[in-house]
């Protein structure tokens, strides 16, 4: 009878054992799902916090996370990367992202470095159907024909750049928002291994008091 008691005790501490990694296995999959992104995307996010607002910076360099948002056009095949960002606001106050103002710092060399500025959906538009120079400090070449070019599929790609991006410039009291921003690497994702991303322009919208910048090391990016 000892024996009998014992193993089942046994079989009871294993099986809640077996529930509760099933558990957390579950819930960080939910997480992935309600902050939009997939699973290996959010465990690699770099992360950083003060003044109330927590920022997580997620490089997509998968091409499997683009599929559900973009379908077969992928702005990672015309050379752009998109990075998805997470804000959480802890604070009392809703905080305003300027977000036109992100940028991300790339390196050249050791004695050159680059600021890249966000692209606007058009812009991922146009350099999907014009990839154009892999050089990035050059600009893209003119599309040919003009707006010959932005037909229905130009104008799907910009939709769909639309709603993946940051729904708004607006983060509520308490609350979070999530999306991406898209930056030009012409394919050059190996510049993000020392890639910094600023995020500058924050300002709390009761009181108008801007926040200290953001600076994200992306450094080692694990959804690639």
């Amino acid at each position: 009878m000892m024996k009998v008691y014992y193993k089942s005790k046994l079989y009871v501490a294993t099986a809640a054992t077996i529930v509760l990694i099933a558990l957390f296995a579950g819930s960080t999959i939910v997480a992935a799902q309600q902050i939009g992104q997939h699973p290996a995307a959010v465990k690699g996010a770099r992360v950083e916090s003060h003044e109330g607002l927590t920022i997580a910076a997620s490089p997509w360099t998968n091409a499997d996370l683009y599929k559900d948002k973009f379908g077969k056009n992928s702005p990672l095949k015309a050379g752009i990367v998109a990075i998805h960002l997470s804000f959480r606001n802890d604070s009392n106050q809703a905080i305003k992202v300027n977000a036109d103002k992100i940028q991300l710092q790339v390196r050249l060399s050791d004695e050159s470095r680059q600021n890249l500025d966000t692209l606007t959906p058009e812009d991922v538009a146009d350099a999907i159907r014009n990839p154009g120079a892999r050089d990035i400090t050059a600009k893209r070449k003119p599309i040919p024909g003009g707006k010959g070019w932005r037909d229905k599929h130009w104008d799907e790609i910009v939709q769909a750049t639309q709603n993946a991006a940051l729904p708004t410039q607006l983060i509520a009291p308490h609350s979070t928002m999530q999306g991406l921003v898209f930056f030009d690497l012409r394919g050059q994702m190996d510049l993000l291994d020392t890639a910094h991303l600023y995020i500058p322009d924050l300002t709390t919208l009761e009181t108008n008091h801007s926040l200290l910048y953001f600076e994200i090391d992306l450094g080692w990016h694990p959804a690639n």
